[in-house]
């Protein structure tokens, strides 16, 4: 891959492809985080037909890459790589992760079910047992006569 003027900075840059429903032709639909023109961005990259061909066989509509200057963005780039494609194997590998982040919620929304259950039944329990000991207190009574010698009262 080629940079025309490397010592220029690049900016940060989105495209994404789009293949129209109406027919016409696909093509990148770029968007610059600093408002520059995206289009000049693409016109100073100069891909081998090679790479250009692998990258072509996994493009659909709505596979996206991030232009950025390394330096400035490092956190979002892997040090060396001037830019990334994003393929089809790259959003399933997202369907994959998002998966694991739905299976995670479902779990701590188990958990926390389980939690109000455990805490209910605990509270039910204890209203048992406390009735329990109110009717036993109350059923042992002394006869009759005896009124102020009655107990639990």
């Amino acid at each position: 891959m080629q940079l025309s003027d490397p010592k220029k900075p690049l900016g940060t840059h989105l495209f994404t492809y789009v293949q129209p429903s109406d027919g016409s032709d696909p093509g990148w639909v770029g968007f610059s985080l600093e408002g520059e023109d995206s289009q000049s961005v693409l016109d100073r990259i100069t891909i081998p037909e090679d790479m250009k061909d692998e990258i072509a066989g996994g493009l659909t509509s709505g596979a996206s890459f991030i232009v950025a200057d390394v330096g400035k963005h490092s956190s979002v780039l892997p040090e060396g790589d001037d830019f990334i494609v994003r393929t089809t194997d790259s959003a399933k590998s997202n369907v994959v992760a998002e998966k694991a982040k739905a299976q995670q919620r479902n779990l701590a929304r188990q958990r926390a079910s389980q939690k109000k259950r455990f805490a209910r039944e605990e509270t039910q329990r204890r209203r048992v047992i406390t009735r329990q000991r109110t009717t036993t207190r109350r059923s042992v009574s002394a006869p009759r006569g005896f009124g102020l010698f009655r107990r639990g009262r």
